[in-house]
């Protein structure tokens, strides 16, 4: 009985543990069945949440892509003057379709976004009270809605960011070519006892106390001659200067040379002289009608054929744009103490010539393009002489003599001199030589001592706009002047500043010079354009350069420290620029390439330092330098500066660059040219400042 029992028991045994076995097995696969399932519903979860992700990082990006080109809907929309809160952003984003189709078991994908709220940047520091507010730029919230479904699982994503439109232009300065806050309490100031009339060193001064002009010239539009049409606008497309407000004489040295700044003025001598020309051996087709050779005299020394029987005398103001001092102030001009090389060579040069350290450069047909902003006067020497026409046809052939500067009567004046060699730009070959009567006087060609006096060579000090005035507003074949922006009733007035207004886009409530005072922007105007902030340069160049390229395409702000400059090293390559901002200390620039696009041009602000250059192993320099509580310091006093863009500085030391140099403006910074909108971009915050989920 007992062996048989123990079978019994043992086959219950077996059936027992079949049915646990069995029941283990089913509950490890119903676990791992819903653990399967699980996974899956939370890979749906995780696949559409990245979907909405990826929306919301779509509709970033095509915000950002979209101002970079001035057309697009989205430039259109955000810098529109009327953008509203509630207004929906139009968003191409057909790479969200893309996405879907590519996502397993991927339905549905959407996002909007939309304008929450509007708010400028900072209108106090940016202008406000000196007109420079762009209102184009704006701070916005940004409300970006997302969702997604991937299988069952839904997402739907709502988040508020922080939309910065900025642009990557200093605004009101770049304006200038040069802009001076403060030039202290001397209005000469920026004349110096280092150059000839010809802006050359004057080798009686020791070369370390030479110092020759920086040429301030404008480029962009005004070099593909625009000013031989007349454009009433054009004044908008040219390159302002600002010398701190004060009265400022600028005693001008010009020397009929291209490289040199303004050229000698050729004009017809009147009462009162007002009408520029130009001197030149070929005068342009404007300047060709023959001058009143009012007084003939039948000559009896000059018999060879090629002179006319009469000789035709005619006194004219033969020179205009050249004043220099003496040590003591004196005009050294009077009584002909002045030494010029005009007509000829100069000799006994005893006298060290004072010249302006800045000059306009001019050309034949736009002298002086860049306008002068504040009470600046500009002093020079106009000189009368007493023409000689000798060969019947009305061409000037010789220039017998300057009516000098003197406090005597035509009787103690010395004689004509009996010969003079012909002048170019007539028909007389340069050795031939045109001989005087000697009963030609003085008293023949002026009559009176108070004739003499009123045309004899004098000092001219007058407002820089004067000559921009009438140079522009030319006709095709005459000089006289006509209605402009600056005159009324068909004449140009003498002025000694003007107001401009803003571009449409910058704050027009207020004009440009006088009432929009420029000198009073704060410390910090530029601060809060900024997109992203560094504590030094070491940061800086780690995040923004890539093997000596410069790639930014934003505007950075760098804490700095005022022990340490932030040094852009000389094999800098400019491939997308943008502005740094160095809060504290100065910035150093050894050297700066150009990238692969010619528009980009980089901008330097130093809030509290100085802008300093070293730039040995470069002669050129594309850039806009600001440091309106410093100033500029040349590390390399033997180069001469080389600057293509624009500087402002606090203050501007007389001594600061020798060797001379150039600024040439260029139009890609002018808030009213036309490349103002390609410089627009805007930046979206990485953090939300409000994230919904479901």
């Amino acid at each position: 009985m007992f062996p048989l029992n123990r079978r019994g028991l043992s086959l219950y045994l077996v059936i027992f543990t079949l049915v646990i076995v069995s029941i283990l097995a089913f509950s490890s696969h119903f676990v791992a069945l819903e653990s399967l399932q699980k996974f899956r519903r939370s890979a749906e979860s995780s696949r559409s949440y990245l979907l909405a992700r990826s929306a919301i990082a779509c509709v970033i990006g095509r915000i950002q892509e979209g101002l970079h080109d001035p057309n697009s809907e989205i430039s259109k929309t955000l810098l529109s003057e009327n953008l509203k809160a509630g207004t929906f952003l139009n968003l191409d984003l057909s790479p969200l379709e893309k996405l879907v189709n590519e996502t397993r078991e991927a339905k549905t994908l959407k996002a909007t976004a939309m304008i929450a709220s509007i708010a400028q940047l900072d209108p106090l520091n940016l202008g406000l009270q000196t007109g420079g507010l762009d209102s184009a730029e704006r701070q916005c919230d940004l409300q970006i809605e997302a969702s997604s479904k991937v299988g069952p699982a839904e997402t739907f994503l709502k988040e508020i960011r922080e939309l910065r439109i900025v642009h990557l232009m200093p605004g009101i300065l770049g304006k200038f070519s040069l802009f001076v806050k403060n030039t202290g309490n001397d209005p000469y100031a920026y004349n110096k006892y280092a150059n000839t009339i010809n802006g050359w060193p004057d080798d009686r001064v020791l070369p370390t106390n030479q110092t020759l002009p920086i040429i301030l010239k404008n480029g962009g539009e005004l070099d593909e001659g625009t000013l031989e049409i007349e454009d009433p606008e054009s004044f908008k497309k040219r390159g302002y200067v600002y010398f701190g407000g004060g009265p400022i004489s600028l005693n001008l040295t010009c020397g009929n040379d291209e490289m040199y700044g303004e050229f000698f003025h050729f004009t017809g001598i009147s009462d009162t002289p007002t009408i520029p020309g130009y001197f030149e051996q070929s005068p342009p087709p404007y300047f060709t009608h023959p001058p009143d050779f009012s007084l003939r005299h039948p000559q009896k020394v000059n018999t060879d054929k090629v002179f006319a029987p009469d000789f035709a005398y005619c006194l004219k103001y033969v020179v205009q744009g050249f004043f220099t001092t003496d040590s003591n102030g004196q005009n050294m001009n009077f009584d002909d103490r002045m030494a010029v090389d005009f007509p000829g060579p100069s000799t006994n040069l005893n006298e060290k010539m004072e010249s302006s350290i800045f000059h306009l450069y001019g050309t034949k047909s736009a002298c002086c393009p860049t306008l002068v902003l504040g009470d600046v006067r500009r002093r020079y020497a106009e000189y009368a002489g007493v023409l000689i026409e000798a060969t019947g046809n009305t061409k000037r052939d010789a220039i017998l003599t300057y009516v000098r500067q003197t406090t005597k009567t035509m009787d103690q004046l010395p004689p004509f001199p009996p010969s003079v060699p012909a002048a170019t730009g007539g028909d007389l070959s340069p050795e031939i030589s045109v001989f005087t009567d000697p009963g030609t006087t003085y008293k023949e060609l002026f009559g009176n001592d108070d004739t003499y006096k009123a045309f004899m060579c004098h000092l001219v000090e007058e407002p820089y706009l004067r000559s921009h005035d009438f140079l522009y507003y030319k006709g095709k074949d005459f000089f006289e002047p006509r209605k402009s922006f600056f005159g009324d009733n068909g004449t140009a007035k003498i002025q000694t500043t003007f107001t401009l207004p803003f571009h449409q886009n910058l704050n027009r409530s207020k004009p440009f010079f006088q009432e929009g005072n420029l000198d009073s922007l704060p410390t910090d105007f530029l601060l809060a354009k900024a997109t992203y902030r560094v504590p030094d340069g070491k940061s800086f160049f780690s995040r923004f350069q890539d093997k000596g390229k410069l790639k930014m395409d934003c505007i950075v702000s760098i804490i700095g420290s005022a022990d340490e400059p932030v040094e852009f090293p000389p094999d800098t390559i400019i491939e997308k620029a943008g502005i740094v901002i160095v809060e504290n200390g100065n910035i150093r620039i050894s050297g700066m390439a150009p990238g692969p696009e010619p528009d980009q041009i980089q901008v330097f602000v130093a809030l509290r330092g100085n802008i300093e250059l070293d730039l040995l192993r470069t002669s050129e320099l594309k850039a806009i330098l600001i440091a309106l509580n410093g100033t500029i310091v040349n590390r390399q006093p033997n180069l001469g500066l080389g600057l293509i863009g624009s500087l402002a500085v606090g203050t501007f030391q007389p001594n600061t660059f020798p060797a001379g140099g150039k600024i040439v403006y260029d139009s890609i910074s002018d808030p009213s040219g036309q490349s103002w909108g390609i410089f627009y971009r805007a930046f979206v915050s990485d953090f939300s400042m409000k994230v919904t989920r479901n």
